[in-house]
């Protein structure tokens, strides 16, 4: 699947961050487990390398990883508490 991330995708991009952010908090847990391609089976939608870039590039927007989550929460749930 090509072109933008539907919410749908965003959202089980937001759930995976939920449930695996100690991988992300580790870059070194991140590359053991290969965290991109246990993501990209979790959305179903899109290949490893694509949840990397989209992983990136949110990075890149909110600077780090706990604002990505508060951000993703406030998005879709209307909180920044944790889910």
């Amino acid at each position: 699947k090509f072109g933008h991330w539907s919410l749908e995708e965003n959202k089980k991009y937001h759930w995976f961050l939920e449930l695996y952010n100690s991988h992300f908090m580790n870059k070194h847990m991140r590359r053991m487990d290969k965290i991109f391609k246990t993501m990209a089976n979790f959305i179903g939608s899109r290949e490893a390398e694509q949840c990397r870039s989209h992983h990136q590039k949110m990075e890149k927007k909110y600077h780090s990883f706990s604002k990505i989550l508060i951000n993703l929460r406030k998005q879709h749930y209307n909180t920044q508490e944790p889910i």
